[in-house]
Formats: C-alpha cells, sequence, structure tokens
C-alpha cells in the first residue's frame, strides 16, 4: 500500500506527512538513550524507567485537552509548538542529565508530543478524501514507523560510539526542521460541533484495549532493553522492530478502507 497519486495532490498532506516523521524521528532518537543515560550516571532501572513514564503522563494529559485546543487554536499552531515544546528541551540534556532536570525535560517534551500525536493524524482525517481516509492515514503510520527504524538504533549507535552530546542535539533538531514544511499546513479547525458528544464507552474499549496493551509493551521494550541487554545488538532489534511495524502498516490502510478500520482492529 502505499499513497495514491490524487492523496499526494491534496494540498498539506504530504507536508503533514513529513512534519509527522521529523517529530517522531526526533522523539525515538532520545526514547532508548535517555534512561541509559541515567543508567549510566548510576541511576537505579526504577528512576530510567521513570523518564518514559513521565514523558507518556504528559503526554496522555495533553491529547486529553487536545480537541477543545483543536477548535479554538487549529491543527497547525498546534503542530508549530508541539515541534517546538518537543525538540528544544532536549538541548537542556546537555548541561545536566541530573534526575530532576531530565524528568522536567520529559515532562515538558511529552506535551509536545502529546499535540503532534492528536493534531498530527487529526489534520489527515480532516484533509484527505473520506474514501482514501484509510491510505492517508496508512502513509502516515509508514513515515513515522520509517523515521523510528532509523532513529531508535541511530540514537544508541551514536551514544555507545561518541557520546550522549551528539543524540541531545539530533534530538532537538529533527523535530525542529519539521516547522520548515509547517508553513504548507493549511489552516484547519475542526467543523463546528464535532467536539461536541461522547462515543459509546463500549465501542472506545477494544482501541483503548488494544492501543493501551501495545504502548505498555513499546515503551517498556524501547526504553529498557538496552539496560536489560548488556552485550546484545539492541540498536539492530529496535530497528527490526520499527521495520515490522512498518510492514503491519503498510496495508493497514488499503484493509481498513476496504473492510473497515473496525473489522481490521482484532
Amino acid at each position: 500500500m502505499t499513497a495514491a497519486p490524487g492523496l499526494l495532490g491534496v494540498r498539506g498532506l504530504p507536508a503533514s506527512w513529513v512534519l509527522a516523521a521529523a517529530a517522531f524521528g526526533g522523539f525515538s532518537l532520545l526514547l532508548p538513550v535517555v534512561p541509559w543515560a541515567i543508567a549510566q550516571a548510576g541511576g537505579t532501572d526504577a528512576l530510567a524507567g521513570s523518564v518514559t513514564t513521565v514523558f507518556m503522563t504528559t503526554t496522555v494529559l495533553t491529547q486529553l485537552a487536545m480537541p477543545k485546543l483543536m477548535h479554538t487554536r487549529g491543527h497547525r499552531q498546534l503542530l508549530i509548538a508541539g515541534c517546538l515544546l518537543l525538540g528544544l528541551p532536549s538541548l537542556g540534556l546537555l548541561a545536566s542529565t541530573a534526575p530532576p532536570v531530565v524528568l522536567g525535560i520529559s515532562a515538558v517534551r511529552g506535551i509536545g508530543f502529546g499535540m503532534i500525536t492528536v493534531a498530527a493524524a487529526a489534520l489527515v482525517a480532516e484533509l484527505a478524501p473520506a474514501r482514501q481516509l484509510g491510505r492517508a492515514t496508512g502513509t502516515l503510520g509508514i513515515a513515522i514507523a520509517a523515521s523510528q527504524m532509523i532513529g531508535l538504533p541511530l540514537g544508541l549507535f551514536l551514544a555507545e560510539r561518541f557520546s550522549t552530546a551528539p543524540v541531545f542535539v539530533l534530538g532537538a533538531l529533527v523535530p525542529t526542521l519539521g516547522l520548515v514544511v509547517a508553513a504548507r499546513l493549511p489552516q484547519v479547525r475542526p467543523a463546528p460541533g464535532t467536539v461536541h458528544g461522547r462515543p459509546p464507552l463500549l465501542a472506545l474499549l477494544l482501541p483503548t484495549v488494544a492501543i493501551g496493551a501495545g504502548a505498555i509493551a513499546y515503551g517498556g521494550l524501547t526504553s529498557l532493553l538496552q539496560i536489560a541487554a548488556v552485550g546484545l545488538p539492541v540498536p539492530i532489534a529496535l530497528a527490526t522492530l520499527s521495520a515490522s511495524t512498518l510492514v503491519g502498516r503498510f496495508g493497514a490502510g488499503s484493509l481498513a478502507d476496504r473492510i473497515g478500520a473496525g473489522r481490521l482492529l482484532p
């Protein structure tokens, strides 16, 4: 499954894919490296794991506020803010990796990540024709998985071969580069009335359980594998993880358009 030619001509859609890839690339560069740096500095495994916990906590809290923010601020403004909050605070890690500093920076970066994860997917849904929404979303997933396939092993490689400093710099630079394409994003807000009403709780149960289980497994594996599997080819393992994610997403968009995302999820 690739992006249909018609989708490439939709104003703002390719730019949204590129911006999301840059943001997730910066996210994945630091994801295994920051906990590893904490452990290398003598921190406990619990402290190393708490870095990702704090990051994802502020991510989730931000995501809960996003429907209202998108309605008032628009997708583009939130994506720009998200890139800045996710990227620039990473430079603070050059000055100190003391636990309070790292946890504070992780909290701020999590806010930016929460903005990007929701606004990027929502913007794709607003821009893509309804009949090609699955393909458009699938292409977004492919762009994200491809950037993670590079970022996860590259961050560890640079940290082990040289130091964590270039990783922290790249972690700031890559998401910020997403701002280059932000000018090509249209100013879009959800249509009036789309933020009101709540879907039935039962309808949310399956996707919530599925994505929650996946997020727990993915977060634990990517954050702590380098600490637990000393002497093993962890960068290769993480690259394989992202590559398999890319394969899964490759056909998911097309299948969702054919049989429906609800049937595909189980």
